[in-house]
Protein backbone atom coordinates (compact mmCIF):
# COMPACT_ATOMS: atom_id res chain seq x y z
CA UNK A 1 0.00 0.00 0.00
CA UNK A 2 1.36 3.43 -0.97
CA UNK A 3 1.76 5.84 1.95
CA UNK A 4 0.15 9.27 2.18
CA UNK A 5 3.49 11.01 1.61
CA UNK A 6 4.45 8.88 -1.39
CA UNK A 7 1.03 9.42 -2.97
CA UNK A 8 1.10 13.20 -2.59
CA UNK A 9 4.74 13.47 -3.68
CA UNK A 10 3.74 11.90 -7.00
CA UNK A 11 0.97 14.51 -7.43
CA UNK A 12 2.37 17.73 -5.96
CA UNK A 13 5.90 18.93 -6.84
CA UNK A 14 6.16 21.22 -3.78
CA UNK A 15 5.40 18.44 -1.33
CA UNK A 16 8.04 17.66 1.30
CA UNK A 17 7.41 14.46 3.28
CA UNK A 18 8.18 14.53 6.99
CA UNK A 19 7.06 10.96 7.69
CA UNK A 20 5.15 8.38 5.63
CA UNK A 21 1.96 9.70 7.23
CA UNK A 22 2.52 13.48 7.05
CA UNK A 23 4.19 16.31 5.17
CA UNK A 24 3.99 19.86 3.86
CA UNK A 25 3.34 21.51 0.51
CA UNK A 26 2.90 25.06 -0.79
CA UNK A 27 -0.55 26.36 -1.68
CA UNK A 28 -1.08 29.94 -2.88
CA UNK A 29 2.38 30.81 -1.57
CA UNK A 30 1.66 29.50 1.94
CA UNK A 31 2.69 26.34 3.75
CA UNK A 32 -0.01 23.69 4.08
CA UNK A 33 0.33 20.66 6.35
CA UNK A 34 -1.33 17.28 6.01
CA UNK A 35 -1.32 14.06 8.03
CA UNK A 36 -3.31 10.88 8.44
CA UNK A 37 -4.07 8.37 11.16
CA UNK A 38 -5.14 5.86 8.45
CA UNK A 39 -8.86 6.59 9.02
CA UNK A 40 -8.91 10.39 8.64
CA UNK A 41 -6.83 12.86 6.68
CA UNK A 42 -6.45 16.29 8.27
CA UNK A 43 -4.95 19.39 6.65
CA UNK A 44 -4.33 22.90 7.88
CA UNK A 45 -2.72 26.10 6.67
CA UNK A 46 -2.19 29.52 8.26
CA UNK A 47 -4.41 32.47 7.39
CA UNK A 48 -4.36 36.12 8.37
CA UNK A 49 -5.74 36.75 11.84
CA UNK A 50 -8.30 39.18 10.43
CA UNK A 51 -10.04 36.58 8.23
CA UNK A 52 -13.76 37.46 8.58
CA UNK A 53 -15.13 34.62 10.69
CA UNK A 54 -18.73 35.78 10.26
CA UNK A 55 -18.50 35.16 6.51
CA UNK A 56 -17.67 31.47 7.06
CA UNK A 57 -21.39 30.66 7.08
CA UNK A 58 -21.58 31.50 3.37
CA UNK A 59 -18.58 29.34 2.39
CA UNK A 60 -19.98 26.48 0.26
CA UNK A 61 -17.28 23.99 1.15
CA UNK A 62 -15.54 21.85 3.75
CA UNK A 63 -12.93 24.23 5.15
CA UNK A 64 -13.24 26.08 8.45
CA UNK A 65 -11.40 28.71 10.43
CA UNK A 66 -10.00 27.51 13.73
CA UNK A 67 -8.09 28.74 16.74
CA UNK A 68 -4.50 29.70 16.01
CA UNK A 69 -5.49 31.43 12.73
CA UNK A 70 -5.64 28.26 10.67
CA UNK A 71 -7.84 26.93 7.91
CA UNK A 72 -8.62 23.27 8.57
CA UNK A 73 -10.21 20.34 6.77
CA UNK A 74 -10.77 16.79 8.01
CA UNK A 75 -12.03 13.97 5.82
CA UNK A 76 -12.44 10.25 6.40
CA UNK A 77 -10.41 8.19 3.96
CA UNK A 78 -10.59 4.62 2.73
CA UNK A 79 -7.41 2.75 3.58
CA UNK A 80 -4.70 3.89 1.20
CA UNK A 81 -7.05 5.94 -1.01
CA UNK A 82 -5.15 9.20 -0.61
CA UNK A 83 -4.92 10.68 -4.11
CA UNK A 84 -8.53 11.78 -4.55
CA UNK A 85 -8.70 12.93 -0.92
CA UNK A 86 -5.62 15.13 -1.37
CA UNK A 87 -6.98 16.65 -4.59
CA UNK A 88 -10.28 17.47 -2.87
CA UNK A 89 -8.58 18.94 0.21
CA UNK A 90 -6.27 21.14 -1.85
CA UNK A 91 -9.17 22.42 -3.95
CA UNK A 92 -11.28 23.12 -0.87
CA UNK A 93 -8.47 25.00 0.90
CA UNK A 94 -7.95 27.12 -2.21
CA UNK A 95 -11.69 27.79 -2.42
CA UNK A 96 -11.72 28.91 1.22
CA UNK A 97 -8.72 31.22 0.75
CA UNK A 98 -10.47 32.91 -2.16
CA UNK A 99 -13.68 33.20 -0.12
CA UNK A 100 -12.07 34.85 2.89
CA UNK A 101 -9.92 37.13 0.73
CA UNK A 102 -12.91 38.28 -1.32
CA UNK A 103 -11.83 36.74 -4.62
CA UNK A 104 -14.92 36.25 -6.83
CA UNK A 105 -15.87 32.58 -7.11
CA UNK A 106 -15.70 30.94 -10.51
CA UNK A 107 -16.80 27.38 -9.75
CA UNK A 108 -16.61 24.62 -12.29
CA UNK A 109 -20.02 23.33 -13.41
CA UNK A 110 -21.35 20.64 -11.09
CA UNK A 111 -24.14 18.12 -11.67
CA UNK A 112 -27.44 18.96 -10.03
CA UNK A 113 -27.60 17.56 -6.50
CA UNK A 114 -30.57 15.24 -5.97
CA UNK A 115 -30.84 15.86 -2.24
CA UNK A 116 -33.86 13.63 -1.58
CA UNK A 117 -32.20 10.66 -3.27
CA UNK A 118 -28.94 11.28 -1.42
CA UNK A 119 -30.57 11.45 2.01
CA UNK A 120 -32.73 8.40 1.34
CA UNK A 121 -29.56 6.30 1.14
CA UNK A 122 -28.30 7.35 4.58
CA UNK A 123 -29.03 5.68 7.90
CA UNK A 124 -30.81 8.73 9.39
CA UNK A 125 -34.59 9.29 9.19
CA UNK A 126 -35.20 12.46 7.15
CA UNK A 127 -38.48 14.38 6.99
CA UNK A 128 -39.15 16.82 4.12
CA UNK A 129 -39.76 20.44 5.12
CA UNK A 130 -40.16 22.67 2.07
CA UNK A 131 -36.93 22.48 0.07
CA UNK A 132 -35.08 21.11 3.11
CA UNK A 133 -35.10 17.92 5.20
CA UNK A 134 -34.82 17.46 8.97
CA UNK A 135 -33.57 14.66 11.21
CA UNK A 136 -33.49 14.53 15.03
CA UNK A 137 -30.21 14.89 16.93
CA UNK A 138 -31.32 13.26 20.16
CA UNK A 139 -32.95 10.00 21.20
CA UNK A 140 -35.93 11.57 22.96
CA UNK A 141 -39.35 10.44 21.64
CA UNK A 142 -40.12 14.16 21.30
CA UNK A 143 -36.74 15.47 20.12
CA UNK A 144 -35.89 19.14 20.66
CA UNK A 145 -32.77 19.30 18.48
CA UNK A 146 -32.73 18.74 14.73
CA UNK A 147 -30.31 18.88 11.84
CA UNK A 148 -31.55 20.52 8.66
CA UNK A 149 -30.16 19.51 5.26
CA UNK A 150 -30.66 21.92 2.38
CA UNK A 151 -29.05 22.75 -0.96
CA UNK A 152 -26.30 25.40 -0.96
CA UNK A 153 -25.60 25.93 -4.64
CA UNK A 154 -24.23 22.60 -5.84
CA UNK A 155 -23.34 21.62 -2.24
CA UNK A 156 -25.45 20.31 0.62
CA UNK A 157 -25.43 22.13 3.95
CA UNK A 158 -26.38 20.18 7.06
CA UNK A 159 -26.86 22.47 10.06
CA UNK A 160 -28.18 22.64 13.58
CA UNK A 161 -28.72 25.72 15.74
CA UNK A 162 -26.54 25.96 18.83
CA UNK A 163 -28.15 29.13 20.18
CA UNK A 164 -30.27 32.03 18.97
CA UNK A 165 -28.70 35.49 18.88
CA UNK A 166 -30.98 38.40 19.78
CA UNK A 167 -28.74 41.48 19.68
CA UNK A 168 -25.96 39.86 21.74
CA UNK A 169 -23.62 42.07 23.75
CA UNK A 170 -20.21 42.67 22.10
CA UNK A 171 -18.47 40.56 24.77
CA UNK A 172 -20.91 37.70 24.15
CA UNK A 173 -20.25 37.78 20.40
CA UNK A 174 -16.49 37.89 21.00
CA UNK A 175 -16.71 34.99 23.46
CA UNK A 176 -18.88 32.93 21.11
CA UNK A 177 -16.43 33.53 18.26
CA UNK A 178 -13.49 32.45 20.43
CA UNK A 179 -15.37 29.36 21.63
CA UNK A 180 -16.43 28.30 18.11
CA UNK A 181 -12.91 28.74 16.74
CA UNK A 182 -11.61 26.53 19.54
CA UNK A 183 -14.38 23.99 18.82
CA UNK A 184 -13.39 23.97 15.15
CA UNK A 185 -9.88 22.98 16.17
CA UNK A 186 -11.15 19.93 18.07
CA UNK A 187 -14.15 18.55 16.21
CA UNK A 188 -13.81 16.63 12.96
CA UNK A 189 -15.79 17.45 9.82
CA UNK A 190 -18.21 19.95 11.40
CA UNK A 191 -17.61 23.65 11.94
CA UNK A 192 -19.10 26.22 14.26
CA UNK A 193 -20.23 29.38 12.48
CA UNK A 194 -22.05 32.63 13.18
CA UNK A 195 -25.15 32.89 10.99
CA UNK A 196 -27.70 35.72 10.87
CA UNK A 197 -29.48 35.56 14.24
CA UNK A 198 -27.89 32.33 15.46
CA UNK A 199 -24.77 30.33 16.12
CA UNK A 200 -24.76 27.06 14.18
CA UNK A 201 -22.86 23.82 13.87
CA UNK A 202 -22.68 22.79 10.23
CA UNK A 203 -21.15 20.50 7.66
CA UNK A 204 -21.12 21.73 4.05
CA UNK A 205 -20.39 18.97 1.55
CA UNK A 206 -19.52 19.93 -2.04
CA UNK A 207 -21.02 17.75 -4.74
CA UNK A 208 -17.67 16.02 -5.29
CA UNK A 209 -17.88 14.29 -1.89
CA UNK A 210 -21.60 14.36 -1.04
CA UNK A 211 -22.04 10.61 -0.53
CA UNK A 212 -24.53 8.83 1.77
CA UNK A 213 -21.66 7.61 3.96
CA UNK A 214 -20.25 11.12 4.44
CA UNK A 215 -23.72 12.57 5.10
CA UNK A 216 -24.12 9.96 7.85
CA UNK A 217 -20.76 10.94 9.33
CA UNK A 218 -21.77 14.59 9.11
CA UNK A 219 -24.92 13.93 11.13
CA UNK A 220 -22.87 11.99 13.71
CA UNK A 221 -20.46 14.92 13.96
CA UNK A 222 -23.35 17.34 14.52
CA UNK A 223 -24.79 15.00 17.15
CA UNK A 224 -21.48 14.95 19.05
CA UNK A 225 -20.79 18.65 18.64
CA UNK A 226 -24.24 19.68 19.80
CA UNK A 227 -23.88 17.62 22.98
CA UNK A 228 -20.52 19.30 23.64
CA UNK A 229 -21.27 22.89 22.70
CA UNK A 230 -24.94 23.82 22.91
CA UNK A 231 -25.13 24.69 26.62
CA UNK A 232 -21.82 26.54 26.53
CA UNK A 233 -22.95 28.70 23.61
CA UNK A 234 -26.18 29.59 25.39
CA UNK A 235 -24.29 30.43 28.59
CA UNK A 236 -21.98 32.85 26.76
CA UNK A 237 -24.97 35.04 25.90
CA UNK A 238 -24.89 36.17 29.52
CA UNK A 239 -22.62 39.27 29.39
CA UNK A 240 -21.11 38.53 32.81
CA UNK A 241 -20.22 34.96 31.84
CA UNK A 242 -18.86 36.19 28.52
CA UNK A 243 -16.70 38.80 30.25
CA UNK A 244 -15.30 36.21 32.66
CA UNK A 245 -14.66 33.79 29.77
CA UNK A 246 -12.75 36.43 27.79
CA UNK A 247 -10.72 37.53 30.79
CA UNK A 248 -9.70 33.94 31.51
CA UNK A 249 -8.69 33.16 27.94
CA UNK A 250 -6.99 36.50 27.30
CA UNK A 251 -4.92 36.04 30.46
CA UNK A 252 -4.08 32.52 29.32
CA UNK A 253 -2.98 33.82 25.90
CA UNK A 254 -0.82 36.53 27.46
CA UNK A 255 0.73 34.09 29.93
Amino acid sequence: MTSLSATIAALEPTFHPQHPWCGQWTLAGRPAFIHTDAEWVEARMPVCGDAPFQSQFTLPGLAKLSAGDFLRIELPVARGAYADTFRLIAAELERALDHFEGVPANPAPQPALKLADLLAETSAPWTPKGDAFTTPLDDDPAPATFAIAEPMGSAVAIRTTLTRLHQPAPDSLDALTHFLLALNQRIRLARGSIAPGRAVLEVVLPAACATPALVTQAVNSLWTGTAVARRECAALLDPQIAEAYLQFHLKGAIA
